[in-house]
């Protein structure tokens, strides 16, 4: 993800903050990578299992994806 993202995230497989990414909201996903610098508040469930694929889905947000890149 870059940019900055305000809600729930669900994540097919993989979710990925960039350095300059900002979340504020909670993740669920197979694998979350967050680099130096990124900003998360929220927290995260691991799903087992999942795909490999992100879908960057936002959940409870007006207008699906705010911010967000697909992987």
């Amino acid at each position: 993800m870059y940019g900055s993202v305000n809600c729930n995230v669900r994540g097919k497989g993989k979710i990925e903050i960039k350095k300059d990414g900002s979340v504020n909201g909670d993740l669920t996903t197979a694998q979350i990578i967050i680099e130096d610098g990124a900003y998360f508040k929220g927290s995260i469930e691991i799903e087992q299992g999942a795909e490999r694929e992100a879908d960057g889905t936002c959940i409870g947000c007006a207008g699906g994806r705010r911010g967000a890149e697909e992987y």
